[in-house]
């Protein structure tokens, strides 16, 4: 009986052993979709150009214009007026640096410009037709020309990133940089 015990094991292990290889673990995930995954043909190209205009969508960039014009003047009031709340200091002219609005404007700019710089980069090295190419090109460079319009309105002179990034620490030193900017 110890006999078959320690035979079993043996075997066992041995069949174990045998078939751990290094690159039967390592697999490529085939369901995850990544950047570097992503681009390879038309439709591709096309759903992207929908996340571009999905951009336009995000909070900070479109939706929450009124507070960044229309409140600042006469033309309309918060609407959440008689306490002080994140809009009332628009109207106001006295805005925290940690206003929420603020910070939206900022993050879903630079999101959406990402987006775009990510497009543009990613283009040239897929086969498709010229006229579909052309076209992706220009209407994701006016967008991002759009988004950057709308920085400047809100911060004045604001970093110009026409590159993917995909280092957030090389991203912060754009943030930093003088130079390379969008002047006012």
């Amino acid at each position: 009986m110890k006999r078959l015990i320690i035979y079993s094991l043996i075997v066992s292990g041995s069949l174990f052993a045998a078939g751990c290889k290094k690159d039967f673990l390592d697999l490529t995930p085939i369901s995850s979709v990544t950047t570097d995954n992503f681009y390879q043909n038309a439709n591709d190209i096309k759903n992207a150009m929908n996340g571009v205009y999905a951009s336009l969508q995000l909070p900070g960039i479109h939706i929450n214009n009124y507070i960044f014009g229309d409140i600042r003047s006469d033309d309309s009031q918060p609407v959440a007026s008689g306490s002080v709340t994140d809009q009332d200091e628009f109207d106001r002219f006295y805005i925290r640096t940690t206003n929420p609005f603020i910070l939206a404007r900022w993050n879903d700019a630079y999101r959406g410009i990402s987006r775009c710089n990510a497009l543009l980069d990613r283009i040239g090295a897929i086969e498709i037709v010229d006229s579909l190419k052309n076209r992706t090109i220009a209407e994701t460079k006016f967008i991002r020309g759009l988004i950057y319009f709308h920085l400047v309105r809100t911060f004045g002179d604001v970093p110009l990133v026409v590159k993917e990034i995909k280092d957030p620490d090389v991203a912060l030193m754009l943030a930093l940089d003088a130079d390379g900017r969008i002047a006012a």
